[in-house]
């Protein structure tokens, strides 16, 4: 379904202007997602608060050093790459594999909410415009796509308690379809962007399997810097919340805020780690 989605969307480029929908799909992913987890105090660890200095620190560098080198678009998408939180679906993933899905959890809620909170500050000198107006674009919408979908499962939590959960276990499968439209929608928005970007001299081949080169150096680096992070103590649960990213989100930043090539980074990223998840997932079952 997924490589079904790229080419859907590669087919319809038309489905670009729709691309606002993305944020609406979000939204609905981290509500379900909301309504079945519930982080507690007592599973936070170190090694959550190292993980999200660890993205920052790997997307600042590597956006200095390919800048330094002459490739700003390059850096961009290498930068919406590493600076991108954990995904909803790792304490998912974390489960079936056997891991501690209460320290998973906290890791998904700690990463994206200081990752959310710190990107309106962050990003406009990062793209380019350091005008407050952006910056408070982004923290209007970000609060969106996050807060309202954790007050509303909150509300409902608070409730209906166990009604909530059944309802969010009932959403679950299909968050895996939101992502797939989704997935759709990035790819009718890169698809439109080549088309109009033909002579365009900084979009070549080349600089396309840079993006998944490094993308892919990337992916393999966090799973195996989370590893180690997280030895002795959750060494599987550290990979996973390292290497397994809500790549939607920073894909909806990069094409509402930059430009498709900046999107192509997590864009590639999604083939990878979820190549590796599904690689996991087979081991274990085996």
């Amino acid at each position: 379904m997924l490589g079904a989605a790229f080419a859907v969307g590669c087919l319809l480029p038309g489905l670009a202007n729709q691309r606002e929908f993305i944020r609406y799909l979000l939204m609905f992913m981290f509500f379900a997602v909301c309504l079945q987890l519930k982080p507690s105090l007592h599973s936070l660890h170190w090694t959550q608060g190292a993980s999200i200095l660890y993205c920052f620190a790997l997307a600042f560098l590597l956006w200095f050093l390919l800048r330094k080198a002459g490739h700003p678009d390059l850096a961009l998408a290498i930068f919406f790459t590493a600076i991108t939180p954990t995904a909803t679906a790792a304490p998912v993933i974390v489960n079936l594999l056997g891991g501690n899905v209460e320290y998973t959890t906290t890791a998904f809620f700690t990463s994206n909410f200081c990752i959310f909170l710190a990107l309106p500050a962050v990003l406009p000198p990062v793209v380019g415009n350091s005008t407050p107006g952006i910056a408070l674009e982004m923290l209007r919408r970000i609060l969106l796509i996050t807060l309202l979908p954790l007050v509303a499962a909150g509300v409902l939590r608070l409730f209906l308690r166990e009604k909530a959960i059944r309802l969010g276990k009932f959403l679950s499968p299909f968050t895996f379809y939101a992502w797939i439209l989704v997935i759709v929608l990035v790819a009718a928005n890169a698809s439109d962007f080549f088309r109009q970007q033909v002579d365009n001299p900084s979009l070549t081949t080349l600089t396309i399997g840079f993006i998944a080169l490094l993308t892919l150096a990337i992916c393999a680096l966090n799973f195996s810097i989370g590893r180690m992070l997280g030895t002795p103590d959750f060494p599987m649960e550290c990979s996973q919340t390292l290497g397994q990213k809500n790549t939607s989100f920073t894909i909806y930043l990069a094409l509402t805020y930059v430009h498709p090539i900046a999107a192509l980074g997590p864009t590639c990223y999604v083939l990878w780690h979820n190549a590796w998840n599904a690689w996991q997932i087979y081991k274990h079952k085996s």
